[in-house]
Order: structure tokens, then sequence, then C-alpha cells
């Protein structure tokens, strides 16, 4: 079945195009931390270092391609180094 599905991702336009559809209304521009301690300051200091490295990193591709992974193969493998 896996190797099936992943034939029809790879060969199938409307499979593909599903699971393009599926993985950006997920994942949409990435996600977004969004604290709420008693610091404000903190808060929107922490955020933004984030929200940077998230950026640096293209963490929103990569969770797009984690998702149209698992659509088409049933599993996604992520390493944080």
């Amino acid at each position: 079945l896996r190797n099936r599905a992943r034939y029809e991702a790879a060969n199938n336009s409307y499979c593909a195009g599903m699971l393009l559809t599926l993985a950006n209304d997920m994942v949409g521009t990435g996600l977004r931390l969004q604290l709420h301690t008693g610091n404000k300051a903190a808060n929107r200091f922490i955020e933004r270092e984030v929200n940077a490295w998230m950026r640096q990193t293209k963490m929103a591709q990569k969770l797009r391609t984690m998702r149209i992974s698992r659509g088409s193969s049933g599993e996604a493998v992520g390493v944080m180094i």
C-alpha cells in the first residue's frame, strides 16, 4: 500500500496537488510562538528570536515537506540539530 501511494504521488498530478494543498493548508506560513508571561519585554524578545530562527532555518518549508511525505509514505522524520 505504501509503495502504491508513493507511486501515485509521484505520477498522478491530482494526488500530488491534493498533497501540496493539504501541506499548504496545514502549515501555512509556519509556526508562530505567542508567550503570555508576566514580562512583556521578555515575551517580545523570545518571540522575535524564535521567529528569526524559524525563518533562518526555513522551518515552514521543512514542515510542508514532512507533511507531503506523511501523506504519500505514511511517515516523516525530523531531526533537530
